[in-house]
């Protein structure tokens, strides 16, 4: 189950978090080491520790808890330290296939991490492609790009889009702080990555 709804961007700013891996690692005796990537993926996980000072930020985090009932239903949101896609080659057609899953190219010379994205937002997706007349449509919930046509071999696809992460909360309970009247803090909220 997943929840279109992107969580509220004014109570993530300042969040903590990033990319995770998991990896086993066996030593040796000697002190030689044996590493065994687990996940070829990263499952990015994000933590929120926020002051709320009006009762509309209060009432938004209470209604985003109980409609996804704790850690059932996943949702949108925003990592505010990589959310964009500019300027990046996507595809290059083959003339046989219309349509294409949106990604994140990360590169460091030669080497790559194509991070597979499923949830870009609507309004901020723009194309460049070699035939200028082509027609598409972008699945916003599933990251899917359609072009009306299959695309000539060779054509190439620019794009840049913006981009949530879908996730889901760690936690089955939501812990307010009431410092003082209307006055509340999140101590510590957990959010994972869900792979859809």
């Amino acid at each position: 189950m997943f929840l279109e709804q992107r969580f509220p961007t004014n109570i993530s700013i300042g969040m903590r978090g990033g990319p995770e891996f998991s990896t086993f690692i066996a030593e040796s005796s000697a002190g030689y080491e044996i590493r065994n990537v687990n996940w070829f993926e990263a499952r990015n996980k994000y933590e929120i520790t926020k002051a709320i000072t009006n009762e509309k930020d209060r009432e938004q985090i209470l209604a985003f808890f109980r409609l996804t009932k704790g850690k059932a239903i996943g949702f949108r949101f925003k990592d505010h330290s990589d959310f964009k896609v500019q300027n990046q080659s996507l595809f290059e057609g083959d003339g046989q296939t219309n349509s294409f899953q949106l990604f994140k190219l990360y590169e460091l010379g030669t080497d790559y991490y194509k991070r597979i994205i499923t949830k870009p937002v609507k309004g901020t997706f723009s194309i460049a492609v070699c035939k200028p007349n082509i027609g598409y449509s972008v699945d916003f919930t599933s990251g899917i790009i359609r072009f009306s046509e299959n695309l000539p071999k060779g054509c190439k696809v620019i794009a840049s889009f913006e981009f949530d992460v879908p996730v889901r909360f760690n936690s089955d309970y939501l812990e307010l702080i009431n410092h003082h009247q209307k006055i509340y803090s999140i101590d510590r909220l957990e959010l994972i990555e869900i792979k859809i």
